[in-house]
Protein backbone atom coordinates (compact mmCIF):
# COMPACT_ATOMS: atom_id res chain seq x y z
CA UNK A 1 0.00 0.00 0.00
CA UNK A 2 1.10 3.49 -0.50
CA UNK A 3 1.74 5.80 2.23
CA UNK A 4 -0.50 8.76 3.68
CA UNK A 5 -0.99 10.21 6.99
CA UNK A 6 -3.76 8.02 7.64
CA UNK A 7 -1.04 5.31 7.22
CA UNK A 8 1.93 6.56 8.49
CA UNK A 9 -0.10 7.29 12.39
CA UNK A 10 -1.34 3.63 12.64
CA UNK A 11 1.98 2.68 11.67
CA UNK A 12 3.80 4.80 14.24
CA UNK A 13 1.37 4.47 16.15
CA UNK A 14 1.59 0.33 16.95
CA UNK A 15 4.38 -0.95 14.75
CA UNK A 16 8.32 -1.42 16.58
CA UNK A 17 10.47 -0.23 13.34
CA UNK A 18 10.30 0.92 9.91
CA UNK A 19 12.96 -0.65 8.09
CA UNK A 20 14.32 0.48 4.85
CA UNK A 21 16.82 -1.37 2.59
CA UNK A 22 17.80 -0.72 -0.87
CA UNK A 23 20.48 -2.36 -3.90
CA UNK A 24 22.94 -0.07 -5.28
CA UNK A 25 25.46 0.10 -8.22
CA UNK A 26 28.33 2.43 -9.40
CA UNK A 27 26.54 4.84 -11.63
CA UNK A 28 29.89 3.90 -13.79
CA UNK A 29 28.73 -0.01 -14.81
CA UNK A 30 26.46 -1.51 -16.70
CA UNK A 31 23.71 -3.62 -15.05
CA UNK A 32 24.74 -6.93 -16.42
CA UNK A 33 28.22 -6.24 -14.54
CA UNK A 34 28.57 -9.06 -11.89
CA UNK A 35 31.96 -7.39 -10.08
CA UNK A 36 32.46 -3.87 -9.44
CA UNK A 37 34.88 -1.50 -8.24
CA UNK A 38 34.44 1.33 -5.50
CA UNK A 39 36.40 3.42 -3.72
CA UNK A 40 35.65 2.95 0.59
CA UNK A 41 36.58 5.81 3.01
CA UNK A 42 40.05 5.83 4.53
CA UNK A 43 40.62 5.14 8.48
CA UNK A 44 43.55 5.94 10.68
CA UNK A 45 46.23 3.40 10.28
CA UNK A 46 46.34 0.62 13.45
CA UNK A 47 50.69 1.14 13.68
CA UNK A 48 52.18 4.56 13.37
CA UNK A 49 53.92 5.26 10.08
CA UNK A 50 51.48 2.12 8.22
CA UNK A 51 49.10 3.25 5.47
CA UNK A 52 45.70 4.08 6.23
CA UNK A 53 43.36 1.36 5.64
CA UNK A 54 39.77 0.46 4.49
CA UNK A 55 37.35 -1.45 7.51
CA UNK A 56 37.09 -4.88 5.94
CA UNK A 57 35.52 -7.63 8.09
CA UNK A 58 36.52 -11.19 8.03
CA UNK A 59 33.46 -11.68 6.27
CA UNK A 60 34.54 -9.52 3.14
CA UNK A 61 32.57 -6.85 4.48
CA UNK A 62 33.50 -3.56 3.41
CA UNK A 63 31.95 -0.44 4.86
CA UNK A 64 30.91 2.63 2.23
CA UNK A 65 29.22 4.89 4.50
CA UNK A 66 29.09 4.41 8.51
CA UNK A 67 25.84 5.52 10.70
CA UNK A 68 27.22 8.69 11.54
CA UNK A 69 28.17 9.55 7.88
CA UNK A 70 24.68 8.25 6.51
CA UNK A 71 22.84 10.56 9.55
CA UNK A 72 24.55 13.33 7.98
CA UNK A 73 23.25 13.04 4.85
CA UNK A 74 20.27 12.75 5.96
CA UNK A 75 20.51 16.20 7.57
CA UNK A 76 21.79 17.55 4.29
CA UNK A 77 18.07 16.52 2.78
CA UNK A 78 16.69 17.84 5.83
CA UNK A 79 18.06 21.24 6.13
CA UNK A 80 17.54 21.65 1.85
CA UNK A 81 13.96 21.00 2.59
CA UNK A 82 13.96 23.66 4.63
CA UNK A 83 10.84 22.89 6.57
CA UNK A 84 12.24 22.26 10.35
CA UNK A 85 13.06 24.64 12.93
CA UNK A 86 16.50 25.64 13.79
CA UNK A 87 19.02 27.96 15.25
CA UNK A 88 21.34 30.66 13.34
CA UNK A 89 24.28 31.96 15.00
CA UNK A 90 25.44 35.21 13.92
CA UNK A 91 27.54 37.56 14.32
CA UNK A 92 26.51 41.14 16.14
CA UNK A 93 26.12 42.45 12.37
CA UNK A 94 23.52 39.70 11.29
CA UNK A 95 26.01 37.72 9.30
CA UNK A 96 25.24 34.09 10.00
CA UNK A 97 27.96 31.91 11.05
CA UNK A 98 26.34 28.72 11.27
CA UNK A 99 22.81 26.62 11.82
CA UNK A 100 22.50 24.52 14.40
CA UNK A 101 21.43 22.07 11.54
CA UNK A 102 25.28 21.91 10.65
CA UNK A 103 26.53 21.51 14.85
CA UNK A 104 28.03 18.03 15.73
CA UNK A 105 26.26 18.06 19.56
CA UNK A 106 23.18 19.70 17.41
CA UNK A 107 20.64 21.83 20.32
CA UNK A 108 23.27 21.12 22.84
CA UNK A 109 26.30 22.19 20.91
CA UNK A 110 29.15 24.37 22.55
CA UNK A 111 28.21 27.25 19.88
CA UNK A 112 24.92 27.88 21.29
CA UNK A 113 26.48 27.45 24.88
CA UNK A 114 28.90 30.57 23.69
CA UNK A 115 26.18 32.66 22.39
CA UNK A 116 23.46 35.20 23.78
CA UNK A 117 19.84 35.06 22.98
CA UNK A 118 19.01 38.95 24.19
CA UNK A 119 21.47 39.85 26.75
CA UNK A 120 21.75 36.47 28.20
CA UNK A 121 23.68 33.05 27.35
CA UNK A 122 21.17 31.05 24.99
CA UNK A 123 21.47 28.60 28.14
CA UNK A 124 20.36 31.00 30.58
CA UNK A 125 17.65 32.51 28.74
CA UNK A 126 13.97 31.08 29.22
CA UNK A 127 13.94 28.67 25.91
CA UNK A 128 17.70 27.98 26.49
CA UNK A 129 16.64 27.17 29.92
CA UNK A 130 13.61 25.08 29.60
CA UNK A 131 15.54 23.09 26.17
CA UNK A 132 18.24 21.73 28.84
CA UNK A 133 15.43 20.74 31.31
CA UNK A 134 13.93 19.16 28.76
CA UNK A 135 13.94 14.80 28.96
CA UNK A 136 12.50 11.86 27.28
CA UNK A 137 8.73 12.23 29.39
CA UNK A 138 9.11 15.81 28.65
CA UNK A 139 10.30 16.56 25.23
CA UNK A 140 8.51 19.52 23.56
CA UNK A 141 10.64 22.22 24.06
CA UNK A 142 13.73 20.19 21.90
CA UNK A 143 10.64 19.17 19.25
CA UNK A 144 10.12 22.60 18.84
CA UNK A 145 13.23 23.71 18.20
CA UNK A 146 15.71 21.09 16.79
CA UNK A 147 13.46 17.92 15.85
CA UNK A 148 16.76 16.76 14.15
CA UNK A 149 18.28 16.35 18.17
CA UNK A 150 15.22 13.50 18.70
CA UNK A 151 15.48 12.19 15.29
CA UNK A 152 19.41 11.64 14.75
CA UNK A 153 20.26 11.89 18.61
CA UNK A 154 22.04 14.42 21.04
CA UNK A 155 23.99 14.35 24.56
CA UNK A 156 23.67 17.43 27.14
CA UNK A 157 27.73 17.32 27.24
CA UNK A 158 28.62 20.84 26.93
CA UNK A 159 26.36 23.25 29.10
CA UNK A 160 27.20 21.35 32.30
CA UNK A 161 24.80 19.65 34.87
CA UNK A 162 27.26 16.32 35.28
CA UNK A 163 26.22 12.75 34.95
CA UNK A 164 21.94 13.72 35.14
CA UNK A 165 22.16 15.63 31.44
CA UNK A 166 19.68 14.77 28.87
CA UNK A 167 20.66 11.91 26.25
CA UNK A 168 18.49 11.88 23.06
CA UNK A 169 19.60 8.10 21.48
CA UNK A 170 19.29 8.12 17.63
CA UNK A 171 15.91 7.31 16.54
CA UNK A 172 17.22 6.34 13.22
CA UNK A 173 20.09 4.20 11.71
CA UNK A 174 21.77 2.97 8.36
CA UNK A 175 24.89 2.13 6.75
CA UNK A 176 26.05 1.06 3.15
CA UNK A 177 28.01 -1.34 3.14
CA UNK A 178 29.67 -3.81 -0.18
CA UNK A 179 29.66 -7.53 -0.26
CA UNK A 180 32.59 -10.14 -1.39
CA UNK A 181 35.13 -6.91 -0.84
CA UNK A 182 39.14 -7.46 -2.31
CA UNK A 183 41.09 -4.78 -2.27
CA UNK A 184 43.35 -3.62 -5.87
CA UNK A 185 46.28 -2.96 -5.67
CA UNK A 186 48.13 0.31 -6.98
CA UNK A 187 46.43 3.84 -6.08
CA UNK A 188 46.43 7.46 -7.48
CA UNK A 189 50.05 9.41 -8.38
CA UNK A 190 51.21 12.78 -9.19
CA UNK A 191 54.54 13.51 -11.28
CA UNK A 192 55.43 17.60 -10.54
CA UNK A 193 54.79 19.31 -13.76
CA UNK A 194 58.82 21.15 -13.96
CA UNK A 195 60.46 18.34 -11.94
CA UNK A 196 60.62 19.82 -8.25
CA UNK A 197 62.15 17.72 -5.85
CA UNK A 198 63.62 17.03 -2.43
CA UNK A 199 66.89 18.77 -3.63
CA UNK A 200 64.84 22.37 -4.20
CA UNK A 201 65.49 22.75 -0.46
CA UNK A 202 63.62 23.95 2.19
CA UNK A 203 60.40 26.19 1.16
CA UNK A 204 59.83 28.77 3.76
CA UNK A 205 56.64 30.81 3.72
CA UNK A 206 56.63 34.68 3.01
CA UNK A 207 54.26 36.94 4.55
CA UNK A 208 52.31 36.83 1.50
CA UNK A 209 52.07 33.35 1.29
CA UNK A 210 54.44 32.42 -1.32
CA UNK A 211 57.13 30.55 -1.36
CA UNK A 212 61.09 31.94 -0.65
CA UNK A 213 63.78 29.28 -0.20
CA UNK A 214 65.78 32.31 1.63
CA UNK A 215 64.98 32.32 5.30
CA UNK A 216 65.97 35.92 5.30
CA UNK A 217 62.43 36.31 3.73
CA UNK A 218 60.26 34.22 5.18
CA UNK A 219 57.39 35.45 7.83
CA UNK A 220 58.47 34.87 11.40
CA UNK A 221 56.94 33.84 14.68
CA UNK A 222 58.41 34.66 17.73
CA UNK A 223 59.18 32.57 20.67
CA UNK A 224 58.39 33.26 24.70
CA UNK A 225 62.16 34.09 24.79
CA UNK A 226 62.03 37.09 22.27
CA UNK A 227 63.63 34.12 19.26
CA UNK A 228 62.25 34.90 16.22
CA UNK A 229 61.90 31.50 13.76
CA UNK A 230 61.34 31.68 9.75
CA UNK A 231 58.16 29.83 9.18
CA UNK A 232 57.89 26.63 6.77
CA UNK A 233 55.35 25.23 4.62
CA UNK A 234 54.08 21.97 6.68
CA UNK A 235 56.16 20.78 9.49
CA UNK A 236 59.54 20.80 7.90
CA UNK A 237 59.27 22.72 4.42
CA UNK A 238 59.69 20.13 2.66
CA UNK A 239 58.41 20.50 -1.37
CA UNK A 240 55.31 17.86 -0.48
CA UNK A 241 54.22 19.71 2.18
CA UNK A 242 54.13 23.19 -0.28
CA UNK A 243 52.14 20.78 -3.04
CA UNK A 244 55.29 20.17 -5.14
CA UNK A 245 57.09 16.86 -5.79
CA UNK A 246 55.94 14.17 -7.51
CA UNK A 247 54.11 10.92 -5.59
CA UNK A 248 54.93 7.32 -6.78
CA UNK A 249 51.86 4.94 -7.60
CA UNK A 250 51.31 3.67 -4.24
CA UNK A 251 51.04 -0.70 -4.17
CA UNK A 252 48.67 -0.76 -1.06
CA UNK A 253 45.37 0.17 -2.14
CA UNK A 254 43.21 1.32 -4.88
CA UNK A 255 39.82 0.54 -4.03
CA UNK A 256 38.29 -2.92 -4.03
CA UNK A 257 36.36 -5.43 -5.85
CA UNK A 258 32.33 -6.27 -4.89
CA UNK A 259 29.65 -7.90 -6.14
CA UNK A 260 26.80 -6.16 -4.79
CA UNK A 261 26.53 -2.71 -2.60
CA UNK A 262 23.55 -2.50 -0.18
CA UNK A 263 21.95 0.39 2.16
CA UNK A 264 20.29 -1.23 5.25
CA UNK A 265 18.93 0.94 8.12
CA UNK A 266 15.34 1.10 10.23
CA UNK A 267 13.41 3.75 11.99
CA UNK A 268 12.79 3.03 15.42
CA UNK A 269 9.05 3.32 16.27
CA UNK A 270 9.13 2.12 19.44
CA UNK A 271 11.97 3.92 20.65
CA UNK A 272 10.38 7.09 19.68
CA UNK A 273 7.57 6.24 21.19
CA UNK A 274 8.95 6.41 24.45
CA UNK A 275 8.87 10.73 23.94
CA UNK A 276 6.16 12.44 25.24
CA UNK A 277 5.35 16.32 24.49
CA UNK A 278 2.92 17.82 27.25
CA UNK A 279 2.06 21.16 26.59
CA UNK A 280 0.85 23.65 29.87
CA UNK A 281 -2.55 21.99 28.87
CA UNK A 282 -0.99 18.72 29.82
CA UNK A 283 -0.62 15.08 28.74
CA UNK A 284 -2.73 13.98 25.64
CA UNK A 285 -1.92 10.56 23.50
CA UNK A 286 -2.93 12.29 20.67
CA UNK A 287 -0.17 14.74 20.65
CA UNK A 288 2.38 12.23 21.05
CA UNK A 289 1.44 10.87 18.76
CA UNK A 290 1.37 13.51 16.03
CA UNK A 291 4.67 14.55 17.22
CA UNK A 292 5.77 11.02 16.83
CA UNK A 293 4.31 11.23 13.49
CA UNK A 294 6.13 14.33 12.85
CA UNK A 295 9.49 12.69 13.49
CA UNK A 296 8.78 9.36 11.30
CA UNK A 297 7.70 11.39 8.04
CA UNK A 298 11.04 13.61 8.65
CA UNK A 299 12.44 10.61 8.58
CA UNK A 300 11.20 8.43 5.40
CA UNK A 301 11.14 11.61 3.55
CA UNK A 302 14.96 12.36 4.34
CA UNK A 303 15.79 8.62 3.40
CA UNK A 304 13.68 8.08 0.51
CA UNK A 305 15.01 11.53 -0.94
CA UNK A 306 18.26 10.83 -0.64
CA UNK A 307 18.20 7.04 -2.60
CA UNK A 308 16.23 8.63 -5.05
CA UNK A 309 18.38 11.21 -6.04
CA UNK A 310 21.48 9.30 -5.86
CA UNK A 311 24.16 8.64 -3.72
CA UNK A 312 27.53 10.46 -4.34
CA UNK A 313 29.19 9.20 -1.61
CA UNK A 314 32.87 10.47 -2.68
CA UNK A 315 35.18 9.81 -5.87
CA UNK A 316 35.04 6.36 -6.95
CA UNK A 317 31.94 5.83 -5.17
CA UNK A 318 29.22 7.41 -6.78
CA UNK A 319 25.63 5.18 -6.56
CA UNK A 320 22.75 4.76 -7.93
CA UNK A 321 19.96 2.36 -6.29
CA UNK A 322 18.38 -0.46 -8.63
CA UNK A 323 15.50 -1.49 -5.67
CA UNK A 324 14.25 -0.03 -2.76
CA UNK A 325 12.15 -1.41 -0.29
CA UNK A 326 10.28 -1.20 2.99
CA UNK A 327 9.09 -3.33 5.82
CA UNK A 328 6.74 -2.30 8.39
CA UNK A 329 7.65 -4.38 11.57
CA UNK A 330 5.06 -5.87 13.88
CA UNK A 331 7.19 -8.29 16.14
CA UNK A 332 4.83 -11.42 16.32
CA UNK A 333 2.22 -9.91 14.22
CA UNK A 334 3.71 -10.29 11.19
CA UNK A 335 5.24 -7.85 8.79
CA UNK A 336 4.45 -6.09 5.49
CA UNK A 337 5.42 -4.09 2.69
CA UNK A 338 4.51 -0.65 1.64
CA UNK A 339 5.54 1.77 -1.41
CA UNK A 340 7.01 5.03 -0.53
CA UNK A 341 8.56 7.57 -3.26
CA UNK A 342 9.66 10.87 -1.90
CA UNK A 343 7.32 12.59 -3.53
CA UNK A 344 4.74 11.08 -1.84
CA UNK A 345 6.67 11.19 1.76
CA UNK A 346 7.45 14.68 1.32
CA UNK A 347 3.12 15.41 1.42
CA UNK A 348 3.12 13.63 4.47
CA UNK A 349 5.44 15.43 5.79
CA UNK A 350 3.95 18.76 5.11
CA UNK A 351 0.59 17.17 6.27
CA UNK A 352 2.59 16.32 9.82
CA UNK A 353 3.61 19.47 10.23
CA UNK A 354 0.47 21.34 9.68
CA UNK A 355 -1.27 18.88 12.14
CA UNK A 356 1.22 20.26 14.59
CA UNK A 357 -0.24 23.32 15.37
CA UNK A 358 -3.63 22.00 16.19
CA UNK A 359 -1.53 20.43 19.28
CA UNK A 360 0.62 23.29 20.50
CA UNK A 361 3.38 22.23 18.58
CA UNK A 362 3.57 24.09 15.53
CA UNK A 363 7.31 24.18 13.96
CA UNK A 364 8.73 27.92 13.17
CA UNK A 365 10.67 27.77 10.10
CA UNK A 366 12.60 31.16 10.00
CA UNK A 367 15.17 30.25 12.41
CA UNK A 368 15.71 31.54 15.98
CA UNK A 369 18.93 33.89 15.72
CA UNK A 370 21.82 34.14 18.55
CA UNK A 371 24.46 35.77 18.47
CA UNK A 372 28.15 35.07 19.24
CA UNK A 373 29.76 35.53 22.23
CA UNK A 374 32.94 38.25 22.00
CA UNK A 375 35.00 34.98 22.83
CA UNK A 376 33.64 33.12 20.82
CA UNK A 377 33.81 35.73 17.58
CA UNK A 378 37.91 35.97 18.63
CA UNK A 379 38.21 31.90 19.01
CA UNK A 380 37.06 31.76 15.37
CA UNK A 381 39.18 34.54 14.06
CA UNK A 382 42.23 33.08 16.01
CA UNK A 383 41.68 30.04 14.10
CA UNK A 384 40.98 30.91 10.53
CA UNK A 385 43.73 33.59 10.58
CA UNK A 386 40.97 36.90 10.12
CA UNK A 387 41.66 40.35 11.43
CA UNK A 388 38.92 41.00 14.18
CA UNK A 389 37.03 44.20 14.25
CA UNK A 390 37.54 46.89 16.75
Amino acid sequence: MPLDYSSLTEIVGRSIALTYAADLVPVDVMPETEVFRVVPPTYAPLKDHAPSRYLISERGEVRLDSPQSWANRLEEIITAAALTPSIDVVKPDGTVLVNSRALAHRIFDAYLRDSLLGEKPFFADSVGTEIRRARPEDATQVFIHSPESLLFGAWDSHTGGGALVARYPRLISGRIYGVGAQTRPGGAQKTDALGVNDSAGTMYKRPDGMLALNPDEAETTTTKDGKKNPVVFGKNGKPSEAGYGSVPASTDKDGVDVTSIHLTGAIHLGAMRKYHFPTDKGKSTERDLAACAALAALAVYAVAQAVEQGLPLRSGCDLVPTRMAWLVRRGLDGDSEIEIKADDAKKVLKNAIAKLDQYGLGWNQIPLQVVASDGLIHAIANSVGEEQEE
